[in-house]
């Protein structure tokens, strides 16, 4: 039944600026922008393609005519490259009586068709992916090699008398140009060779158009009819479809120049890969847009599909951590902790990156109960080496690791907890003598030198003759009252208050330091001014560490208050109740070590009443 070509205008018309053909650029040009690619984040990879409606090879541009946004940050640097990475193409033949008709001599409609597309398949070179497939159900997906699609296509004999049209295969053919190409940035196509589609057909096409259009597949159509249907409705509404793909129409009965098809795909071929470092550093969903400036001035607005990177902080973690760390004594005649062994602990560590974008790191740093104690800037950034003589005193220890990527995302491992043990061997007692041979050695020639000087002073004998001769009765009288008060026991004079003891710390590195006097009966030591009265510094000392008391009784008794480093006295731990210091002990706290030195003893004064004659005192 013949349909009125002029009442179908007004639908065609209406669908075409539906279908957004009125939304193409002033030009002509339609940008499209591939899904971004991030497996080696933070680079990132795109492709940018142009095509004009017309079919016409889209205007060049550079990195000067483009801009990009990420996640609506501007990129500051990308480079634009033009390559050629070939064409994805499938031809789908989708035949009816139509192809059948024959010319003066004997020729089909397919005939020609068939011989265009050999002739155009035999000049073909690898860097095209070609598919082939007809409504007979015939099909060759991807043939990497142009000599096989075409024995293929010689081979192709459709029933073109009994075929039936079968639109089905157009989402088929869409979907082999969609495939994952063998080339990122080829350009892909669909050659659609079919009888002229009644109106309802194209409705039901526009679904089909709208998929090829979101995946960037041009679609181009063979269209094999009579010339008296060149201008119907349909055929204005197929040609405005294809349009929207950036694809045209061709219109076939049999005596019309078949176009060349390179002229049609060469464009297809030609894309730009856009390369840039990403600026996003947190998210999982992007989006990313181009804005094009072409030569006329006009600004041309593209956005990629939605896409998807996940991005996080990098996850360090200890790789076999100790649980437990035994430092002993190399001699029986070790004092302090700074000479145990091991004097140090080595520890390793691996980075994750949840996110799977594996990056480099640029810094590492180690914390030992919360205090930084090492900082990797250069690599090996996975190893450490923790110092025991500054950081491993007595008890639990949290160790902590953090890097930071080139991303400049920090990442801190979970705490872990080792424990520092301290084994010190018990001295027997020839060792403790010759530990404290040193010692007894300087105090018995003190004693000698006071014992001299005390019978000088007692025998007179540090008094000339002369001046015993020059002095009278009041003289000897006066020098027998001195001899007198000179037998009394000696008192040491102190320049500063008294104290009771003091803490004389053990040399370190060769230094002595000044000793702490003890002053009263009861004293707090620790790193507080706050919560101790003597304050000593050092990583290992807690706010208030000791508690030292003095009782007449008992002498000095130490307590621990609790600490994680420990008090320890002689290399024993203090327990809670405490435990009796004497003079000459060595005593811990945290790891800075003292040996406790008490005064002499204030001596007992004996008043003796003077002689009638100084000489009864030397037969006394």
């Amino acid at each position: 039944m013949k349909r009125n070509p002029i009442s179908w205008w007004p639908v065609g018309l209406l669908l075409a600026l539906l279908m957004g053909v009125s939304a193409q650029a002033q030009s002509g040009v339609q940008p499209h922008l591939s899904q971004p690619e991030a497996l080696a984040f933070p680079e990132v990879i795109t492709y940018l393609t142009l095509r004009t409606a017309d079919g016409l090879t889209a205007p060049a541009i550079t990195s000067d005519n483009l801009q990009l946004l990420e996640d609506d940050q501007p990129v500051p640097e990308f480079s634009l490259e033009s390559i050629t990475p070939g064409l994805q193409l499938a031809v789908a033949i989708n035949a009816d009586s139509a192809f059948a008709i024959r010319d003066s001599q004997g020729n089909t409609r397919f005939d020609f068709l068939r011989e265009a597309l050999l002739t155009w398949g035999k000049y073909r070179t690898a860097s095209d992916d070609l598919s082939l497939l007809t409504s007979a159900g015939d099909e060759l997906p991807h043939a990497s090699q142009p000599s096989l699609w075409v024995t293929r296509l010689q081979e192709t004999l459709p029933d073109l008398r009994e075929s039936t049209p079968n639109y089905q295969i157009l989402s088929q053919a869409i979907d082999l140009a969609t495939d994952p190409s063998p080339r990122d940035g080829m350009g892909r196509a669909v050659l659609f060779i079919t009888p002229l589609p009644e109106s309802g057909t194209i409705n039901s096409l526009q679904s089909l158009v709208a998929r090829a259009n979101q995946q960037n597949v041009a679609l181009f159509f063979w269209v094999v009819t009579s010339a008296t249907n060149f201008e119907r409705p349909e055929s204005q509404q197929l040609q405005a479809l294809a349009a929207q793909t950036g694809g045209q129409v061709f219109f076939f009965s049999g005596n019309e120049t078949i176009p060349d098809l390179e002229t049609w795909f060469a464009p297809l071929r030609k894309a730009y890969r856009i390369r840039y470092t990403s600026p996003v550093r947190s998210g999982e969903e992007h989006t990313l847009q181009a804005q094009i400036t072409l030569s006329e001035g006009e600004t041309l607005s593209v956005e990629a599909p939605a896409y998807r990177y996940l991005i996080l902080p990098p996850n360090p973690i200890f790789i076999e951590p100790p649980v437990e760390i035994l430092r002993h004594a190399p001699t029986p005649t070790v004092d302090t902790l700074q000479e145990l062994l091991p004097a140090a602990q080595p520890l390793k560590i691996l980075v994750d990156f949840p996110d799977g974008h594996k990056r480099d790191i640029t810094v590492a740093r180690l914390y030992v109960d919360g205090e930084l104690l090492a900082e990797n800037t250069s690599p090996p950034y996975t190893t450490f080496t923790w110092d025991l003589n500054t950081h491993g005193a007595p008890g639990d220890h949290r160790l902590q690791v953090e890097v930071v990527d080139s991303l400049g995302l920090h990442g801190k491992s979970a705490e872990i907890f080792t424990t520092v043990q301290v084994q010190i061997p018990q001295l027997t007692f020839i060792q403790r003598v010759q530990q404290r041979a040193p010692l007894a050695a300087g105090l018995a020639t003190a004693l000698i030198l006071l014992l001299a000087l005390w019978y000088l002073l007692i025998t007179g004998r540090l008094h000339s003759r002369k001046q015993r001769a020059r002095k009278g009765v009041a003289a000897s009288k006066s020098r027998v009252s001195a001899q007198w008060r000179e037998r009394i026991p000696w008192r040491p004079t102190h320049s500063g208050s008294v104290y009771l003891g003091q803490l004389v710390p053990l040399q370190q590195n060769g230094h002595r330091a000044a000793p702490i006097r003890i002053v009263s009966a009861e004293v707090i030591i620790g790193a507080s001014r706050e919560k101790a009265n003597v304050v000593m510094q050092h990583p290992s000392i807690a706010p208030a560490h000791a508690r030292l008391v003095y009782t007449p009784t008992e002498g000095f008794r130490i307590y621990d208050l609790d600490t994680p480093a420990g008090t320890w006295c002689n290399y024993q731990a203090v327990p809670s109740q405490g435990l009796p210091v004497q003079h000459g002990d060595i005593i811990h706290i945290g790891a800075r070590a003292y040996r406790l030195l008490l005064p002499r003893s204030t001596p007992r004064i004996v008043h003796i009443e003077p002689a009638a004659h100084p000489n009864s005192l030397n037969h006394g």
